[in-house]
């Protein structure tokens, strides 16, 4: 039962951290787009600037 729960828990993280990453990349200035990933996973933001 624990471990189903953690799993859940994770998996919930992990939308949450990717709707948030999506709403920076759409609703937000360049700046933003780049620097909120950025501190949190730096491939990420090179990601979006080959992207760019």
């Amino acid at each position: 039962m624990k471990r189903s729960l953690e799993r859940t828990t994770l998996q919930i993280l992990l939308v949450l951290y990717s709707s948030i990453v999506l709403l920076t990349i759409l609703g937000s200035t360049d700046n933003v787009t780049i620097h909120l990933p950025a501190s949190m996973n730096p491939n990420m933001a090179s990601a979006m600037d080959v992207k760019r």
